[in-house]
């Protein structure tokens, strides 16, 4: 638990406008006349989300389908404001050697948030920022790759809610269609992520955990084995490592179960990164009932449901990349094949 009277009015602020969203939704829902209770909805769907991310994601068919707004806001509510404090808990861990110490990453980034739908990257970051006396706005090149760029909605209506600094610090955003699924990245892709000085991946590979579960896996001639080794499983991970560019920081951040650790270290060993940071945060590591506003914890009551606040499941690391070393594994040769 970090005690941060900065730090508590941000997370406080920020639940507060997931809040005002809800707000939004329901007085948009009475105009319509609609049949059944927004709260009954959302609840049904925070429910069904809690399952779901609570560990791991069992299957792949588990994964929620996030194209409709009240499956995204009750995600929000459960898990944005943890993830918020997670990312700007890991930057401020590695304040002495991480972004505040490059002058490109910490005055004007070029973020690419991988699976960042709901903008918890961009926010941690905007609060790291602003603790450490960074306050000009951010780069306009900010960008999203997520299966659903639905979202992109969400994030505009979360946007207009959020007080003016968070409003001045971060500009508009740029969502784009992505899925580990389809294995690969698009050149628009590359380009997004060969000239972003921070790569973010929040809880973004626990779906390609999920995914590989039920995936034939293939050797390099595509036949079925049951002895294959990582590179050929997850190539659009390989993708974006390697199309980082020398200097770029990568800032991980999932649950510490399952297999996702292992997805990244295996991709790693074919690249010259340093690791700054890797830490697994317990159940001691938790949100204070201090950052919720007197309004939020009477929504709460009212709503009977809780958000996220232990991080005993999550474990962070923060990695930069180095230049590239002949040394290292072909990667060119592995990706192209």
């Amino acid at each position: 638990m970090r005690e941060n009277i900065l730090l508590t009015r941000d997370l406080g602020d920020v639940f507060d406008s997931i809040l005002e969203i809800y707000k939004t939704i329901e007085q948009d829902r009475n105009r319509r006349n609609s049949d059944k209770e927004l709260k009954d909805i959302c609840l049904e769907y925070m429910q069904e989300t809690s399952r779901i991310y609570r560990y791991d994601l069992p299957r792949e068919s588990d994964r929620v389908d996030f194209s409709d707004p009240l499956k995204q806001w009750s995600y929000m509510f459960v898990y944005t404001l943890r993830h918020v404090d997670l990312v700007s808990y890991a930057l401020d861990a590695t304040s002495d050697i991480g972004i505040l110490k490059d002058s490109d990453a910490c005055c004007s980034p070029t973020v690419c948030m991988i699976g960042g739908g709901p903008g918890s990257d961009v926010l941690g970051l905007s609060i790291h920022l602003r603790e450490h006396g960074h306050t000009a706005p951010m780069s306009s090149r900010l960008h999203v790759l997520d299966k659903y760029t639905e979202w992109q909605g969400t994030w505009q209506l979360f946007h207009q809610h959020l007080p003016e600094r968070f409003n001045l610090a971060i500009p508009e955003m740029k969502y784009h269609a992505f899925d580990f699924e389809d294995n690969d990245l698009s050149l628009e892709h590359q380009e997004i992520v060969k000239s972003s000085n921070i790569v973010t991946m929040i809880k973004s590979l626990s779906p390609v955990a999920a995914w590989l579960r039920t995936r034939k896996k293939l050797n390099r001639d595509g036949v079925e084995t049951d002895d294959c080794t990582s590179v050929f499983e997850w190539h659009s991970v390989f993708s974006i490592l390697k199309h980082m560019k020398p200097g770029a920081f990568l800032l991980y951040i999932d649950n510490r179960t399952g297999p996702q650790r292992r997805i990244l270290m295996d991709a790693l060993e074919c690249f010259d990164f340093e690791i700054l940071y890797d830490h697994v945060l317990d159940g001691r590591q938790f949100l204070s009932n201090s950052v919720f506003s007197v309004s939020a914890r009477v929504f709460m009551i009212e709503f009977g449901y809780n958000p996220c606040t232990v991080a005993g499941i999550n474990e962070v690391i923060l990695l930069k990349k180095k230049p590239y070393s002949e040394n290292f594994v072909d990667v060119d040769s592995i990706l192209d094949s």
